[in-house]
């Protein structure tokens, strides 16, 4: 079972499955969401988490927070790991040629002109999960129009966005538009529903300033390609980013301009490394009983 931004009431509906389950499950869970909305309600809420919980052998945390919310509960018979659900991106995914032809003119015209080649991502644009600008794309923009002003290299940001922007997000999307519009030294380019991993084989660096995440395994994708990343601190973050606090707009700019003044004229990074899948075989021992991982190679 793998639950994500899960809610309460939809755990809950899984729970006859769980309780009458003849086999004990894997869990993997990737936001501490669940238990927030636990710990605001009446205390039979946690009663019924804790012993829904405990029907499952294993439970796989995407990162330390939620572990931490895991240990609090007290599941003794419960093993629990720390293990990002995420996979280092293959050489197929890596191929340039799965961008549009049009967007791979404008890189190869970034390359040419000096230009800062930026990336970010997003389900969607505009309110989500609660909150506003949930992935901080207008923030963004905002950021870089104002940051744009000191720094002497034009600014391409390309925004990756998961599902076609409709109703408050089309909105969400104006607003941008509207707000870049006129701008001579940034450029920015909402594109649907196309891959982010060959941008970030490219990319300048890739920025994340969302206010809510999981385990952001766009994040991961980069530092494993070598790309630099600029991310909010909405939640912990691997190691290797540069992390802004996102209540703070005076210290994001200070933090953005520094992070982008410091990034090379060209790109440096390594990106024709293999895979590193050691950490992903260790953990297929580990939920078989094997001291490492003694099966073939794949």
């Amino acid at each position: 079972m793998h639950v994500h931004y899960s809610h309460l009431a939809g755990f809950f509906a899984l729970a006859p499955w769980i309780l009458l389950a003849k086999s004990r499950w894997v869990l993997t869970l990737h936001s501490v969401k669940l238990f927030d909305e636990c710990d605001r309600g009446p205390s039979w809420r946690r009663q019924l988490v804790r012993k829904l919980l405990r029907r499952f052998a294993l439970i796989v945390c995407v990162r330390q927070g939620v572990a931490d919310k895991i240990r609090h509960l007290d599941l003794p018979d419960v093993a629990t790991l720390i293990m990002p659900a995420f996979l280092p991106p293959s050489f197929a995914e890596r191929e340039s040629t799965l961008l549009a032809a049009d967007l791979r003119e404008k890189i190869v015209h970034c390359r040419k002109t000096g230009a800062l080649l930026l990336f970010c991502a997003a389900y969607k644009l505009g309110a989500a999960y609660g909150k506003d600008d949930v992935y901080g794309v207008e923030m963004l923009v905002d950021l870089l129009i104002d940051v744009g002003r000191q720094i002497s290299r034009q600014i391409f940001l390309v925004v990756m966005i998961s599902y076609q922007p409709v109703g408050a997000s089309a909105l969400a999307a104006e607003r941008i538009a509207h707000r870049s519009a006129g701008i001579d030294y940034l450029q920015v380019d909402l594109r649907v529903d196309e891959p982010l991993v060959p941008g970030l084989v490219v990319a300048d660096a890739f920025l994340r300033p969302s206010r809510e995440d999981g385990d952001s395994v766009a994040i991961r994708e980069a530092l494993d390609l070598g790309c630099p990343v600029w991310a909010s601190d909405a939640v912990e973050r691997p190691s290797g980013c540069v992390v802004f606090p996102l209540g703070d707009r005076k210290e994001a700019l200070r933090s953005l301009q520094t992070f982008l003044n410091g990034l090379p004229p060209e790109p440096v990074m390594d990106r024709s490394r293999d895979p590193d899948m050691s950490q992903y075989r260790d953990f297929i021992a580990r939920l078989l009983g094997r001291s490492k991982d003694d099966s073939a190679p794949r």
